[in-house]
């Protein structure tokens, strides 16, 4: 008994300093981390600066390929937005970062998560000023789409009183194309022939004012005209 009862002790002891060595050496790794190996520092704000000016005011081809415009009608851009919309920096975002931003989802249609990663700023931040420059470009449309007018005067044909309100007048045709062969299915139309439908409109002085290209040629007139609509 004494003996079974010395290796008891025995085994107590040896399982205590392991747990005691575990935690010494638990300990002794935290310390090293915090303490002797030191992540690199990253500056955020320096970064995506950096990035930012590579980005529009850097090489001319990269601005068109990430941001579809060159860095002079970007500028313009941002500049109109500034005068006729309103649109001011704050005091974390210029307006320039904010309009990137915004023609950078529409150029690539990335997700938030992926600007975000990119510009270095948190989802909601991107969220909130594409919402922001969304409403401003809307703005601006009204400085550079004009409406056309209804009236009609100077028409004095008898057939010209049913078009008193008339805008314009839309058609479709179609539009010879080539096409690989596994695709071709789709864009033959009843004509026998590998087009695409495109959906025109012009306004009352023969000047087209809407075109909608890209529909196969084998789409219905009906879908094309609900597409435009929508």
């Amino acid at each position: 008994m004494d003996k079974e009862g010395d290796e008891q002790k025995t085994k107590k002891r040896k399982v205590v300093v392991a747990n005691y060595m575990v935690t010494v050496a638990t300990l002794v790794v935290w310390w090293h981390e915090k303490h002797i190996v030191k992540e690199p520092y990253l500056d955020f704000k320096v970064t995506r600066e950096i990035y930012l000016r590579r980005l529009y005011y850097g090489n001319n081809r990269v601005c068109v390929e990430q941001l579809r415009l060159n860095k002079h009608c970007f500028t313009v851009l941002c500049t109109n937005l500034r005068e006729h919309c309103g649109l001011r920096d704050t005091r974390n975002i210029t307006v320039e970062e904010a309009v990137a931003m915004f023609l950078y989802v529409l150029a690539h249609n990335f997700k938030n998560r992926t600007v975000n990663f990119n510009f270095i700023r948190s989802g909601e931040t991107v969220s909130r000023y594409f919402n922001i420059v969304l409403c401003a470009i809307i703005k601006l449309g009204r400085h550079y789409l004009i409406q056309p007018e209804t009236e009609m005067e100077g028409y004095e044909h008898e057939k010209w009183e049913w078009f008193q309100d008339c805008l314009g007048a839309l058609d479709g045709t179609y539009v010879k194309v080539h096409v690989l062969l596994r695709d071709q299915g789709r864009y033959r139309n009843r004509k026998n022939e590998i087009a695409t439908n495109v959906l025109g409109v012009c306004s009352r002085d023969m000047r087209f004012t809407y075109v909608l290209p890209g529909w196969e040629g084998s789409a219905a007139d009906s879908r094309v005209l609900r597409d435009a609509l929508d």
